[in-house]
């Protein structure tokens, strides 16, 4: 993986971290460890809450520097 960390916004908000994946879209806030789930079929926000926040706090740092879009 050529990045420590990968941040998207498009449909949904999400970060990739290491084997960690939180999105955060109309369906709510989701987690996976992508190396025991790279299918994305087991959420694991309730399990590890920490986790979560961590990633989900990463991706609101790295949105709070970016300029404003011009599409919405």
């Amino acid at each position: 993986v050529p990045h420590d960390v990968l941040f998207w916004k498009f449909w949904s908000k999400a970060v990739r971290k290491g084997d960690w994946k939180f999105i955060n879209d109309k369906q709510g806030r989701q987690l996976y460890n992508l190396s025991d789930d790279p299918g994305e079929t087991e959420n694991l926000c309730e399990r590890f809450p920490e986790r979560a926040g961590e990633l989900e706090n990463l991706f609101n740092e790295w949105h709070a520097r970016m300029p404003p879009s011009r599409i919405n």
